[in-house]
Formats: structure tokens, sequence, C-alpha cells
């Protein structure tokens, strides 16, 4: 694991990993993601002038009909 210390599987359960899923949650997904990716920037003396940083995503439910072409298509 991160802490060089080997860990037994068993050790892993709901009482444990569940509130620390609800810690990461509580914090922000993206600010840990971009804590973590900082440090390893530093530490492994990573340069970049230039960061992108792409959070989108596309979610879409329901039923819907096949377009006939393309153009039937608008974003």
């Amino acid at each position: 694991m991160l802490s060089g210390e080997k860990v037994e599987p068993k050790v892993f359960n709901d009482d444990n990993v569940g509130p620390v899923m609800d810690r990461i949650y509580e914090s922000g997904t993206i600010k840990i993601f971009s804590e973590i990716a900082l440090k390893a920037m530093k530490t492994f003396s990573i340069e970049s002038p230039y960061v992108h940083f792409d959070t989108t995503s596309i979610t879409v439910y329901g039923d819907y009909e096949l377009c006939a072409n393309e153009k039937d298509l608008d974003i």
C-alpha cells in the first residue's frame, strides 16, 4: 500500500473502508487528486509549464431514437 507496509486483505471491511470513503468524498476527490499529482511532480522533479486537468464527463439517461444521419445530431 502507500505506507510501504504489507497489509492483509482481511483488514479491509465496511467498518474501516466506509468512513475513509466518506472522508474522501467530503474532502473532494478533485482536490485530493490535485494534491497527489502536485506532490508526485515535486517528488520526481517533473517540470510542466502547462497543466491540463480535464474534468468533463457526459452522462445520458433515458431512451433515445436513433438518428437517421449525423446531420440530425446536435451537440
